[in-house]
């Protein structure tokens, strides 16, 4: 995992936009959008837990090794 560092981070810490005050704000990347969904998928992965839509639990389970239970 890395931390975010796309035009207008600021020590590698996301900025909020603001048309005033920082019209610079954090620009979320395809790159680091990739890295992390692609980290988040190795835990599943490792785990033997097969991507699927309609849920948040998949990397929790991953993570506390518990069952998952049917939607």
């Amino acid at each position: 995992m890395r931390k975010i560092d796309g035009p207008g981070a600021v020590g590698n810490v996301f900025t909020d936009y603001d048309a005033l005050l920082n019209p610079n704000g954090t620009v979320y990347t395809a790159d680091y959008g990739n890295d992390v969904q692609n980290e988040l998928i190795g835990i599943q992965d490792n785990a033997g837990i097969a991507e699927a839509a309609g849920t948040n639990l998949y990397i929790l389970a991953a993570i506390t090794k518990q069952k998952l239970k049917p939607l």
